[in-house]
């Protein structure tokens, strides 16, 4: 499931558009769903290239399931948003990244969507960097 920022669920509630982006298909029309003015982004929110470091950096025969599921979480986010992200990268913390370009992820628990919980992500990050 995808992440979402707080300013795509806002804009899609403001303009009717029902869409569960947890589950949201990333297509050739996907980033105009709110609108040409709008254009929405799937984002990596752990860097790939740190997943793909603490893949090779990882033992031989140690399991990798962890590392691949914590580290691969995606977001819908505002193309604006994107590349405030991409501006102010901290390699060392994807939180700090996201925090420091204003933007407050949100994961669905239960059918509703709540502040995102950075703590297994940034302990990658730490270790990734380390």
């Amino acid at each position: 499931p995808h992440l979402l920022s707080k300013s795509v669920l806002d804009l899609a509630s403001s303009k009717g558009v029902k869409i569960d982006f947890s589950t949201f298909k990333n297509g050739t029309n996907s980033k105009q769903i709110l609108g040409e003015d709008y254009p929405l982004q799937l984002e990596h929110v752990f860097p790939v290239a740190q997943t793909v470091s603490l893949i090779l950096s990882t033992a031989l025969g140690e399991p990798l399931y962890s590392l691949i599921h914590e580290t691969s979480y995606t977001a819908w986010v505002l193309e604006e948003e994107d590349k405030r992200i991409k501006e102010i990268s901290f390699r060392e913390s994807p939180r700090l990244s996201y925090q420091d370009a204003e933007i407050e992820l949100l994961e669905k628990v239960s059918g509703k969507w709540i502040q995102f919980d950075w703590s297994h992500i940034e302990e990658w990050a730490a270790r990734s960097v380390g």
